[in-house]
This record gives C-alpha cells, sequence and structure tokens, in this order.
C-alpha cells in the first residue's frame, strides 16, 4: 500500500509536470523519505513540532502550523492526480484534463500560500522581539458567527478527534477503541476511507463525534461533507443547525440537499421554515424537489402560495412533488391552480394533481387525464366551472368528465355497391344456312314487366379493399392517429376496448399481429 501511494503522488508530479510545463514541487524539498510517509494517515503529516513555540514565538508558531496543513493538503491533491492519472483510461480526455487542471490550480495556490507564511516567518526573525498587542474580545454573538473556514477545520480536526477520545463517553475500553480508529481514519488521505469513516461514526451513535463530524463537513471536499452532515443527522445532535444554515452555500447540491434534510429533522420551524423556502429558488431542481416535499411533511398552512409557484416549475419532478405538498396540507385554496394543473404537458404530473384535487375536495372526480390536449383543456374548463360555483356558494354535484372523442374528419372510402346490371338480350344465334330449323325457332315470349326481372349470376368476383364494409387503414396511418382517432377507429371495427386504456394500448389491439 505504501509503494502504491509513493506511485501515485510520483504519477501526480508527473500529471503536473506535463499539464503545466513545469512546476515547484516542494516535495523536493524535504527529505528522501517524504514521499514514504504519504502512505501513513494524515495525522501523522500536520503535527507540529513543540520546538517552534521556542524558536519563533506563538505567532511564528501559527505561522508553521498553516504551513503543516497547506503542505497536507498539496500532498493529497499529488495523489488525487496521479490516482486519476493511474486510473483514467484516457489520460487526453476533456474530463480527465479539466480535472486535473482544478488539482494543479489548488496545488500553486497552496504554494503561494506557503510561500507568504515563509516570508512572515523570515520577517519575524529579522525584527526585534517585542510583545504581541493584546487582541481585542469579540463579542459573543460576533464570534458564534464567524464561518470557519477550510484550512482551519483542517487544522481543528485532530485536535477535534483528540478531545473526542478523552471526553467522550464510552461503554467500554473496546467500544473507545473502535471509536478512535473510526475517528483517525477522516485523516486518511484515500477519500472513499473518509467517507466510510464519518458515515460509520454515525451508526456508532456516540454524540462525542459530533463537533469531529462538524470539522469534517467543512474540510474542502463536497463527498465528505455530505456524509459528514448525514452522520450528523442520524446522531440527532441540535448543535449541528448552525453548521447546516453555513453549508446551505455550498457550491455542490448533493451537500445543500442534506442541509435541508437536517435542517428538517433537527431545526425548530422558526428555523427551518424560511431556509425551505429559500431552497425553492435554488438552481438545481433535485435541492428545490427536497424543499418542497419537506415543506409538505412540515405542514406549514402559509406556504401554499410558495408551492403553488412550484407548479409552474420547468422541472416535472418539482411539479410532482408540489401537488403531493399541496395534498397534504389539504388547503383549498390550491385548488383553482391544481385545476389549471390538470392541463400539464406531463401525464405523471397530470395524475399525482387529480390525486390532490381529489383529496382536497373530497370528491370522487371522473377526468380523463391520459386525454388530448384540446379535450384536457374542455375537462378543466367544466371543472373550473365547477370549482367556481361551490365558491360562490351555488354548489352543484361533481361534473363526471366522461372521456371525449374528438369529432375528426377522416376521409373514409365508403363500399361501393355495384348497381344491378339491366338485362341484356343476348344476341341472336347465327345459323347456318344448311341448317334445317322450325318455324317458330325466333319466335320469343311477350315480357311481363310486372314481375321482378329474374336474378342473373354473376361471376364469383372476390370484392374490392374499398368495398369492404370495414376498413383498417394501414399500420403507419395507425401510428400516426392520437387516442381519440384510435378510439373512433376500434368502434368503428368493433373491437372492445376500455376508455381508460393508454394509447399505445389501444393501438397494439388494432394492430394486433402486424
Amino acid at each position: 500500500m505504501t509503494e502504491k501511494r509513493r506511485g501515485l503522488v510520483l504519477g501526480g508530479v508527473a500529471a503536473v509536470l506535463n499539464a503545466g510545463g513545469r512546476a515547484v514541487v516542494f516535495l523536493t524539498e524535504m527529505s528522501s523519505g517524504a514521499l514514504g510517509g504519504v502512505a501513513s494517515a494524515a495525522k501523522n503529516v500536520v503535527h507540529v513540532p513543540q520546538k517552534v513555540a521556542g524558536l519563533f514565538g506563538s505567532e511564528a508558531k501559527h505561522l508553521e502550523e498553516q504551513i503543516h496543513a497547506f503542505e497536507r493538503k498539496i500532498k493529497l491533491n499529488y495523489y488525487e492526480i496521479g490516482k486519476e492519472s493511474a486510473h483514467s483510461e484516457n489520460i487526453e480526455s476533456a474530463p480527465h484534463k479539466e480535472q486535473v487542471q482544478k488539482l494543479i490550480a489548488a496545488i500553486r495556490s497552496f504554494e503561494q500560500e506557503i510561500q507568504q507564511r515563509k516570508e512572515q516567518i523570515a520577517a519575524l526573525k529579522s525584527a526585534p522581539r517585542k510583545p504581541a498587542p493584546a487582541a481585542p474580545k469579540k463579542a459573543p454573538a460576533e464570534a458564534a458567527q464567524a464561518p470557519v473556514t477550510a484550512e482551519k477545520a483542517a487544522l481543528d480536526l485532530p485536535q477535534a478527534i483528540e478531545r473526542a477520545i478523552k471526553k467522550g463517553r464510552f461503554a467500554s475500553a473496546s467500544a473507545k477503541a473502535i471509536f478512535k480508529k473510526v475517528a483517525e481514519d477522516l485523516l486518511d488521505a484515500d477519500l472513499e476511507v473518509r467517507m466510510l469513516a464519518a458515515a460509520e461514526l454515525g451508526k456508532i451513535g456516540n454524540k462525542a463525534a459530533a463537533p469531529v463530524l462538524m470539522d469534517a463537513a467543512r474540510l474542502d471536499d463536497a463527498e465528505l461533507a455530505a456524509e459528514a452532515v448525514n452522520a450528523l443527522i442520524n446522531l440527532g445532535e441540535a448543535v449541528a443547525v448552525k453548521l447546516f444554515q453555513e453549508l446551505l452555500a455550498h457550491p455542490k447540491h448533493r451537500v445543500r440537499m442534506a442541509c435541508l434534510r437536517g435542517l428538517y429533522k433537527l431545526a425548530d420551524d422558526l428555523v427551518a421554515g424560511p431556509a425551505l423556502l429559500d431552497a425553492l429558488r435554488d438552481e438545481h431542481a433535485e435541492v428545490r424537489r427536497s424543499a418542497v416535499t419537506f415543506l409538505g411533511w412540515k405542514d406549514y398552512a402559509d406556504t401554499t402560495p410558495s408551492l403553488i409557484q412550484s407548479l409552474r416549475d420547468e422541472d416535472a419532478g418539482v411539479r410532482k412533488a408540489a401537488a403531493a405538498a399541496l395534498a397534504n396540507l389539504k388547503d383549498e385554496n390550491a385548488v383553482t391552480a391544481l385545476i389549471k394543473a390538470l392541463a400539464d404537458k406531463e401525464l405523471d404530473v397530470r395524475e399525482k394533481v387529480l390525486e390532490a384535487v381529489k383529496s382536497i375536495t373530497g370528491e370522487a372526480l371522473s377526468f380523463d387525464v391520459g386525454a388530448t390536449q384540446n379535450v384536457l383543456d374542455v375537462s378543466v374548463a367544466a371543472l373550473m366551472a365547477w370549482w367556481q360555483g361551490r365558491l360562490s356558494g351555488t354548489p352543484a354535484p361533481a361534473p363526471v368528465v366522461e372521456p371525449v372523442v374528438e369529432t375528426v374528419v377522416e376521409s373514409v372510402v365508403e363500399p361501393v355497391v355495384a348497381p344491378t346490371p339491366e338485362p341484356v338480350a343476348e344476341p341472336a344465334p347465327v345459323l347456318e344456312a344448311s341448317a334445317p330449323m322450325a318455324a317458330d325457332v325466333f319466335a320469343f315470349p311477350e315480357p311481363n314487366w310486372d314481375e321482378t326481372p329474374p336474378v342473373v349470376a354473376e361471376p364469383a368476383v372476390a370484392p374490392a379493399p374499398a368495398a369492404q364494409a370495414k376498413v383498417k387503414p394501414p399500420k403507419e396511418e395507425i401510428l400516426e392517429m392520437n387516442k381519440a382517432d384510435l378510439m373512433a377507429l376500434c368502434d368503428k371495427l368493433g373491437i372492445e376496448f376500455d376508455h381508460k386504456m393508454a394509447k399505445a394500448e389501444i393501438r397494439k389491439l388494432l394492430l394486433g399481429d402486424d
């Protein structure tokens, strides 16, 4: 494992050199054993030597701590670059290059921070010693509102783990040892190990893990942050509510979603309500959908107007969630907007909206959500008129909106009935002169015009397709028909069907084995 990680770090250095042309690699300034040390847990590289405080004082010590933290971040970035290069199928692909460039940019930034702090330490060495001025005391409210940066969280995490192990309550020595091992895995260089550690701390359920998970959530790692937030929710520690509010501005939508869930679970209504309402305007559809769902579950009556706005969201999933949330609230003020939403372009949304209308009004409405747009418009207008009458104090029975078949002018070929042929007199036989004939051979009986003429048997000829009483259009024409046309054709051909069937099912009945 040590050799593998060493190889990945070297691969990361090579990737930086290939991508940037040249690089100032800080690892070359360290001892020859530094690369081998990457395989150890991160706690081994963020340790601050005790002698620093004696050499340069508390300010220099703080700068040295920051340098060590940035060096650790650089190592982790090189490790990530090497891992990307080792596992990528195509290192020349655009996604791979983009990811490597992001990691390189972070390394450059950390190197600049390290250089600045080294210059500050050099200035402290050359400057005459003088007592540091006392820092002004911050008000408690100010200190509580100050955001914790990712750099500070990286410095605080090892100390938070140490405090949790010392001050936490454990059922046994083995439980404490397990907690210690899992917590220290949060400092591992492998992201998957860190994520598993955060999830496991949530499952262990020891409240001592709360400060540790909060520091882990503030690190510059979106996937770990989301896992840490979920673990804090499992712990049920209300102290994490402030963290959830802070991370609602996180650039990754999955972190924002996890924080909304945390506020729904742990925050009171005065905190959770405004945050959920504000999330309805989030740029990501999944975040909006989560906010809509939680608002419906919270049963906030005054959120109906905002949920009505979500019925017009560009994402169908958000519109469905809004209909379900309004059904939970059972606010009659939403019925008008829901009836209008029965004409939504998505069938799934119309089905969910119809359930909401039925739930709020208490009426067993009959409405064909699978109808064509023209039929939907007519049906929605009928329902709207009924609802307006109910609101005005003139209630009427709920309209039964049966599936309507649109009248479509079709070019149907009527069967052609051949007229009865007129009897044609057969030509007189040509007699040979030599053939003797009877005298009355040409005497024909006088026809009786009052009698029905005899039916002359015609030769059996198969009727043309156009002359058939029930003509099924070609397959291509059936595939182009809308639902109303398909139902009309079934009636015409005598094919049994159900009006609730989907268009595809009716089409299948018509096509049969075609």
